[in-house]
């Protein structure tokens, strides 16, 4: 029987000694995977969509929930992945799906993606 008492347990991980050992000293890396993969362009889309959309373009709050929706339904219903449709299915749109390319780049690149 393990006695459990006296464990430590950072059930946070957010704090900075513990984003210390995780990030600088063990350098922990997510794998880089299909559901990873998925993950970090939903959340560059929603990122899109709630911050740099409305920033450029005239959205209700209904429209940004509809366009979140949609990418979501994207995956659910295609089995293989590809960005040109995708952004033609979700934007429909030639300027979003331009500021989407833009954002996109820069959230890569400012996030090491």
């Amino acid at each position: 029987m393990i006695d459990n008492t006296n464990s430590n347990i950072d059930k946070s991980n957010k704090s900075s000694e513990a984003q210390f050992w995780k990030n600088i000293f063990l350098q922990v890396q997510a794998c880089s995977d299909d559901y990873h993969q998925t993950k970090e362009f939903m959340n560059v889309t929603r990122n899109f969509v709630t911050k740099q959309l409305t920033e450029e373009f005239e959205v209700s709050k209904t429209d940004q929930i509809d366009l979140l929706n949609r990418s979501v339904e994207y995956f659910k219903s295609h089995d293989h992945y590809n960005k040109e449709e995708f952004e033609n299915e979700i934007f429909n749109n030639p300027d979003v799906i331009d500021s989407f390319r833009d954002f996109d780049q820069k959230f890569r690149d400012e996030n090491n993606i």
